[in-house]
């Protein structure tokens, strides 16, 4: 019998931590609230844990506005831009993870050649048709990792449109560019060797949460970074298409298969920074435009109690509503 009263008690506790889960808050569907019962504030006393009613625990949104908490005819819901960019940010990210996977059996037959070539590794199989082997096997890593990656860039410019579009929804007015601009200058002879670089910038300080202190002057170093082994990357696959026609002893393939190891590097290093971007970038804005839509509706407050405000609708201009 004190067997199943332990169970009893155990059974309670797990109703107990479905009905208070059941309670939070569910931001957009996608963030729930996690909750913890600390009976131990209640001296481990099973009937002071169930002492609580759940129904007397407020639905609480930690992303709205307090003032308007309680007034569910007030919440705005996420505009839909705000959902295509991060559906198209997902599968960007979903991209960038298949070409990662895709670029390290490269970085390995690499290694491998380059180890060969330079006669640290030495083995009886590592003849001409082992060497053979590993290129072709090489050349089918390429020509797959090339096509996923026109793949992600479909995905990530896409995303990047969606994101520019964004800024405006979020309380941005006067921009730097056009959203189409986040397409064409990926095109543009030389431009695209920095344009990307500045909207990607322009899009991360303007999805700053903190409307007061957004600006350009905002640290961009991830940002920075990635654009950095971006260009690496494109500088190296140039240089390997330099050499590779007048490759032929072991030394030249050591450069050759050298080149081509460093590559894979910077290319997962820029794909694990971009999805990282991607992520915290979603994230900024839908942050950014609760902090607005908040501010909004403090504003709409201070009116209808008589109080002398600022405009709301000014947030493009980076003031936070004193």
């Amino acid at each position: 019998m004190a067997g199943i009263g332990h169970v009893d008690w155990w059974l309670q506790i797990l109703y107990q931590c479905i009905v208070l889960a059941d309670s939070c808050y569910w931001l957009n569907s996608r963030r729930i609230v996690l909750v913890s019962i600390m009976c131990d504030r209640y001296s481990f006393v099973p009937g002071a844990c169930f002492a609580m009613d759940s129904t007397s625990l407020p639905r609480v949104n930690p992303y709205e506005s307090p003032l308007h908490d309680a007034d569910a005819e007030r919440r705005t819901p996420l505009p839909e831009v705000l959902k295509a960019a991060r559906w198209w940010g997902a599968m960007t990210v979903a991209a960038l993870v298949a070409s990662v996977v895709i670029a390290l059996p490269g970085l390995m037959l690499t290694a491998r050649l380059v180890l060969a070539y330079a006669g640290l590794v030495v083995a009886d199989y590592m003849d001409e048709a082992w060497v053979s082997l590993m290129l072709e096997r090489l050349d089918i890593v390429s020509k797959v990792h090339v096509v996923c990656r026109w793949v992600t860039a479909i995905f990530m410019i896409t995303w990047m449109y969606k994101c520019h579009k964004n800024l405006q929804a979020i309380g941005n007015e006067a921009l730097d560019s056009y959203p189409s601009w986040a397409i064409i200058c990926w095109f543009v002879p030389i431009m695209n060797f920095f344009a990307p670089y500045q909207v990607v910038r322009e899009i991360w300080w303007r999805s700053n949460p903190d409307v007061a202190i957004a600006s350009p002057e905002n640290d961009t170093s991830l940002v920075t970074c990635w654009w950095f082994a971006w260009l690496s990357m494109i500088a190296l696959v140039a240089w390997s298409n330099h050499i590779a026609p007048d490759s032929e002893t072991a030394s030249d393939m050591v450069w050759l298969e050298g080149t081509n190891f460093l590559i894979f590097i910077a290319t997962i290093t820029a794909a694990v920074l971009l999805a990282v971007i991607v992520v915290k970038l979603n994230r900024r804005q839908l942050e950014r435009f609760v902090a607005v839509q908040s501010d909004l509706q403090r504003a709409e407050v201070e009116a209808e109690d008589g109080q002398p405000i600022r405009d709301a609708t000014k947030l493009p201009k980076n003031e936070a509503i004193e």
